[in-house]
């Protein structure tokens, strides 16, 4: 499972871009400069490649699907180091208000804003009930 759903996220990425699994389920991926107004389309195209995405297990299609959470620098954190964390907060915001979906910093943070449009994303998927998965693309 682990495995088509990396595959399903490595075909969603750009050359520029790089994955890497996080620990168990949860991958990471950080989109140099990926401009924040594409981070959720390049999302929404992860989620539903992994959506779409089946494998066999025991003679039974299986799919699965993720919580997206996006962060983008230096649109909604200060530093680089805060990239991973507000991408974190922000999966699970979305894990918290439904599954197979997207969620960016931007929409549970008072303080994010918007103004910096052409900088670089960082996006963390969970899989199914597993944690993290960070994505994107142009």
């Amino acid at each position: 499972m682990i495995v088509s759903i990396a595959h399903a996220i490595e075909e969603c990425l750009r050359t520029s871009d790089i994955i890497c699994r996080y620990g168990g389920d949860e991958f990471v991926a950080l989109l140099p400069q990926l401009p924040a107004s594409k981070a959720r389309e390049a999302g929404e195209r992860l989620r539903a490649a992994v959506e779409n995405t089946t494998f066999n297990m025991d003679g039974k299609a299986i799919s699965s699907t993720v919580c997206i959470g996006i962060a983008t620098y230096p649109d909604e954190v200060s530093d680089v180091y805060d990239l991973l964390e507000k991408a974190d907060e922000s999966l699970y915001e979305c894990k918290r208000s439904g599954r197979n979906n997207v969620t960016s910093y931007t929409d549970i943070s008072p303080k994010a804003t918007v103004e910096h449009a052409n900088q670089n994303s960082k996006f963390e998927v969970q899989t199914g009930g597993s944690r993290k998965t960070d994505l994107r693309k142009e």
